[in-house]
């Protein structure tokens, strides 16, 4: 239920933050194997891309939270190389929304 609950809120977050370059299809998690996985209909793009992040982490600070990536893996090569290098290692903030809910969900 806890993934569900996590899933749909990500759908929603992500549809908005990419809603200009194209469409979210669909969002998968396992918060026990710490993955997820998104697949995004791009503009200009034939086919679906996939984009699947593992080794996901939360670090709660105050009334922030931060997630982590561990490493990252698409259906391009080149948006596999892009995430690892500008992505995977370091910490992001969450939005104060999406914060709240992960910090009920977690």
């Amino acid at each position: 239920m806890k993934d569900w609950l996590l899933q749909k809120g990500a759908e929603a977050a992500l549809g908005v933050w990419l809603r200009d370059y194209g469409k979210v299809r669909s969002v998968s998690l396992n918060s026990v194997e710490r993955w997820c996985e998104i697949e995004v209909e791009l503009l200009g793009e034939a086919v679906p891309i996939r984009v699947r992040a593992e080794e996901v982490t939360f670090r709660s600070e105050a009334t922030n939270i931060h997630v982590r990536i561990g490493r990252l893996q698409s259906s391009r090569e080149w948006l596999t190389r892009l995430g690892t290098k500008y992505a995977v290692g370091r910490e992001f903030q969450l939005p104060p929304a999406a914060a709240t809910a992960v910090r009920v969900l977690l």
